[in-house]
């Protein structure tokens, strides 16, 4: 370990099998918080390379605590976090409507790094137990389309450079590699990036592992779709990477000014959600939600993207994702 840790202090790239080592290492708790730090910082300084992130994907799935694979179609949506948007969990709001449109979602989620609520977060506020066990989960999934697997439960290494990456609240390339690392192992999968410059970067680690069908999105530095910009989609699939550039018209709707968003609190995104779950929520933050789960519902094959949006916002504007969300939280009861 001394030589690698040497290696990275002079800002030199490792191996994937060095980081392979470096990572299991981790995971199997070898290293301690000062010495993750260290690691943490020295990568960040002299950028992270393809092979060392697929080293860390390769030591993630050896030491990871496997989630049955489902024999029907489904999909995850996830973001790397990291993009200081201050905004509502997104990608939460559309696998729940994608979910009860019939769509099955097994979401890979994590406590908030550098954002104000993370996915688990926000989810833990609503009641949902994203810690239950397997089996509780698959119960879940089975009955309502959806369940919630949190990365620290699964991932040992994820686990062990949380609390070091919550005290540097820096992004660093965990946020990479977090939502290439869903237990469940879908084939599909929609992954919001903090930047539109690491797209084609993670398009490339993508092509190396077993997805079928990836979309990747970026719009104005944030890892989700929006109305105010355009919004930069790449597709992985079978390994062939295309892309995209989506305006507001492309989703029938009209092009919205950009307002700058205030640090908000976990409580202020929760109370927001809660409104808009009810089918209360402001037309900007219902059709926000409803392009990006017009995306993910691209991804299952629903290729009209204007019809996508429009069955999302009946969902948004009915309030049934308010008692959907209150059924899936009695399931941890059971």
């Amino acid at each position: 370990m001394k030589k690698i840790l040497n290696k990275l202090l002079c800002s030199k790239n490792l191996q994937k099998t060095e980081m392979y080592k470096l990572m299991l290492l981790i995971g199997k708790k070898k290293i301690n918080l000062s010495q993750i730090s260290s690691i943490i910082t020295a990568i960040k300084i002299k950028g992270i390379k393809k092979r060392e992130i697929l080293g860390l994907i390769q030591a993630s799935w050896k030491l990871m605590k496997k989630f049955p694979k489902q024999k029907c179609k489904y999909s995850d949506i996830a973001g790397t976090g990291g993009d200081s948007s201050n905004g509502i969990n997104i990608s939460t709001s559309s696998a729940l409507i994608a979910a009860l449109l019939g769509f099955k979602i097994i979401k890979h989620c994590n406590e908030s790094i550098t954002s104000s609520s993370g996915s688990s977060n926000i989810l833990q506020c609503f009641n949902i137990n994203t810690q239950m066990s397997i089996e509780s989960s698959k119960q879940m999934f089975n009955k309502f389309n959806i369940c919630f697997l949190n990365a620290q439960k699964y991932n040992p290494i994820f686990k062990h450079v949380h609390q070091v990456r919550s005290e540097l609240k820096i992004r660093t390339f965990f946020n990479i590699a977090g939502p290439l690392l869903n237990p469940s192992q879908p084939k599909l999968g929609v992954i919001g990036t903090y930047s539109k410059d690491i797209m084609f970067f993670m398009a490339k680690i993508i092509q190396k592992m077993k997805y079928k069908k990836i979309f990747l999105i970026n719009s104005d530095k944030t890892d989700e779709a929006t109305l105010y910009k355009p919004t930069y989609l790449v597709k992985i699939k079978n390994k062939k990477i295309t892309s995209k550039v989506y305006t507001p018209s492309d989703f029938g709707l009209s092009w919205r000014i950009k307002k700058n968003i205030e640090k908000r609190s976990l409580q202020d995104n929760f109370k927001i959600l809660k409104k808009i779950f009810k089918g209360k929520g402001s037309d900007e933050d219902n059709e926000l939600i409803a392009i990006n789960t017009s995306i993910l519902l691209k991804i299952f094959g629903n290729k009209n993207l204007k019809k996508n949006t429009i069955d999302s916002l009946k969902i948004l504007h009915s309030g049934k994702i308010y008692n959907f969300i209150k059924n899936i939280s009695r399931v941890g009861e059971i």
